[in-house]
């Protein structure tokens, strides 16, 4: 007992937590910069405190990898600034600070789940497999992937709070102040931060018997600061580039990301075939099986989780904080862009952590499941270790990236950039003929789907169509040709 008494003390819990984390993860703080990082640091390092703190959170284009600035990631750019304007090694400041970043959230996961829970051992363990999980790589390698964990940090401060507001009978006017300072925050790493006022308001009606409180402390606060953030983001400094959707459809977006929503789940429970990048077919029909599977385990969620709140039951809260966290991903709203990047199921992997924590906590079979959790976090950081190697250099990265999604324009690119830059001629033009390929395959996808809407009768959306074609054939005079003879378009 006092053994344990020893290990639970903050402090020490905490230092156990990053030392699992650097047995993982540590080997990345000797990379290099890779991908977005190329960009986004040397933005980073033109900026000076001298000038207007203010135009950090006004322009748009420090936080962005691509021309027009369309990301506000504001708190990035800040300790982006504060880490290049330090003498030494850079790169080994920026990995050092993701992986401590991360080892703060896996803490925070515990402190969750042993506010919920009541229990140390088994919230430690949950935290724990988070902190070591390969899923996590790509958020934490990846330099420029810090706001996913900025996000998720601050969002888990704000549920801790929301919590202790929701159930303590004092100091919710210092909980109050946490919780708006989190808010602010966690909006300032990523948009997927705004699930904190879902979560205030869910646990307004979780604590309904608390709704006085709950209001004044809880809800109020996070609504007005998420109001101000929103008319920063969209009037003060709105972004001048927002991607496009598949096929030019919201719907086809959401159905598509549909396939996505189980390749996460298949990364979270089998994660062997990492990459930056998926081959996720494109999905034009609502009656298709995966749609149909996303939409009945969301509802089924949500049912549950009525439940639970009907029933006041408290681990209604960590459910519908699960939930919360998986409307992104399951594209409730579409995405616009690129439908799947493992590093958006880092704040969902978190909550199913805790969610788990929550509902598996106990003392029945407790060394059975401390020896089976030892050896599955043995086994995950050996994964994680290997997948941090991986993020190295841009060459290795989408190297590795390619035997898995071999029809990424995106990562073909790279690699076609990475051999052209190194001299080597012949495999640079090895993945020039890929992209031609892949561009091939694209174009005839728009092709069928504009012929597709033409047969039932929407022209005008197949006009749509038919211009994405002849864009993605640009520069390809037989495929442009097949496009306009397709079109019966004639100059």
């Amino acid at each position: 007992m006092k053994v344990q008494a020893v290990v639970f003390r903050r402090g020490i819990t905490f230092i156990l937590v990053l030392a699992v984390v650097l047995a993982a993860h540590g080997v990345g703080i000797f990379n290099g910069y890779t991908w977005d990082d190329r960009y986004l640091i040397p933005k980073a390092e033109k900026i000076s405190f001298s000038g207007k703190i203010s135009d950090i959170f006004m322009d748009r284009e420090a936080g962005s990898s691509g021309i027009g600035g369309s990301y506000y990631r504001p708190l990035r750019t800040i300790l982006f600034v504060i880490v290049t304007s330090l003498p030494g090694p850079h790169t080994v400041y920026l990995h050092a600070l993701s992986i401590f970043l991360h080892a703060c959230v896996a803490f925070m996961i515990f402190q969750v789940i042993s506010l919920i829970s009541k229990q140390k051992l088994f919230p430690l363990l949950v935290a724990l497999i988070f902190a070591v999980h390969p899923a996590t790589t790509e958020s934490v390698a990846g330099i420029s992937n810090v706001k996913e964990i900025l996000a998720t940090l601050f969002t888990l401060i704000s549920l801790y709070c929301i919590f202790m507001i929701s159930t303590s009978d004092k100091q919710h006017a210092g909980y109050s102040y946490i919780l708006s300072l989190s808010t602010i925050m966690g909006l300032f790493s990523k948009e997927t931060a705004l699930v904190i006022p879902l979560i205030a308001v869910a646990a307004l009606v979780i604590y309904r018997q608390n709704a006085r409180r709950m209001l004044i402390y809880c809800v109020s606060p996070v609504i007005a600061i998420t109001v101000m953030y929103l008319l920063m983001i969209f009037y003060v400094s709105p972004g001048q580039e927002g991607g496009e959707y598949i096929l030019g459809s919201p719907l086809i977006s959401i159905y598509t990301t549909a396939s996505a929503f189980i390749k996460y789940f298949e990364i979270i429970f089998w994660p062997v075939r990492l990459s930056i990048r998926h081959d996720i077919e494109w999905i034009t029909s609502p009656f298709h099986p995966h749609v149909a599977a996303v939409a009945i385990f969301m509802f089924g969620l949500m049912l549950f989780a009525s439940i639970f709140i009907r029933k006041e039951d408290y681990r209604a809260m960590p459910l519908m904080f699960f939930v919360i966290t998986l409307f992104p991903i399951a594209n409730v709203i579409p995405i616009i862009g690129h439908v799947m990047s493992e590093r958006y199921i880092y704040m969902p992997l978190a909550a199913l952590c805790i969610l788990i924590g929550v509902f598996l906590g106990g003392d029945k079979l407790k060394r059975l499941i401390l020896a089976v959790v030892c050896i599955l976090i043995i086994a995950l950081s050996s994964l994680s270790l290997m997948r941090t190697l991986e993020w190295k250099n841009d060459r290795t990265l989408f190297e590795s990236a390619v035997k898995i999604a071999p029809n990424s324009l995106v990562v073909r690119w790279n690699l076609y950039r990475i051999y052209l830059e190194d001299g080597e001629y012949q495999k640079a033009n090895d993945e020039y003929k890929e992209m031609g390929r892949i561009n091939m395959s694209v174009t005839k996808k728009y092709v069928d789907f504009a012929v597709k809407k033409e047969t039932e009768g929407d022209f005008k959306g197949a006009e749509k169509i038919w211009n994405k074609a002849e864009y993605s054939a640009s520069g390809n005079s037989e495929l442009l040709e097949y496009v306009r003879m397709n079109r019966k378009y004639k100059r």
